[in-house]
C-alpha cells in the first residue's frame, strides 16, 4: 500500500535507494522485539519524504512485523479527522515513536541528529 497512490514514486525512491548499516540492523532485530511504533507522517513534509521510506526499510531489514507498526497521516494543521494526534505532542513530522507495553519509551522528530544515522537514532531508543 505505501508504494502506490500520490506517494507511490517517492516512497519507493528513497526506500529503494537507502541502505542501512548491517550491523545496527542485527542489534535492531533482537531490540525491537516486544515494541510497537506510531508513526505521524504528512506526505506534503519533505522530512515525511525522506526518512518514512528510509525508516519502514530499515524495519523491513530488522524483520519488525508491519502489525506492530501504526502509521498515521496529519493534515497541513497536524490533525486527522479522528484526534489521533490528541495528547500526543505532534508539532512536527515525521514522529516516530517507540512504545513498550503501551508506553512510550522514546521518539525521533522529523530527523536523527546530524551525523547520526536513522538506524542508530533508532537503536538508541531501544537499547
Amino acid at each position: 500500500e505505501l508504494f502506490r497512490g500520490d506517494y507511490g514514486e517517492w516512497m519507493s525512491h528513497e526506500y529503494q535507494n537507502y541502505t542501512p548499516h548491517p550491523a545496527i540492523i542485527k542489534k535492531l532485530r533482537q531490540q525491537l522485539d516486544g515494541r510497537t511504533i506510531e508513526i505521524f507522517l504528512a506526505t506534503w513534509c519533505g522530512d515525511t519524504r525522506r526518512e518514512l521510506p528510509r525508516f519502514i526499510k530499515i524495519l523491513d531489514a530488522a524483520n519488525f512485523p508491519a502489525t506492530k507498526v501504526q502509521l498515521i497521516a496529519l493534515d497541513r494543521s497536524k490533525k486527522t479527522p479522528d484526534n489521533l494526534q490528541a495528547g500526543k505532542n505532534i508539532a512536527r513530522v515525521p514522529t516516530f515513536i517507540v512504545r513498550q507495553n503501551n508506553k512510550e519509551i522514546g521518539r525521533i522528530i522529523e530527523k536523527p541528529q546530524p551525523g547520526t544515522l536513522l538506524e542508530e537514532a533508532l537503536l538508541a531508543l531501544v537499547h
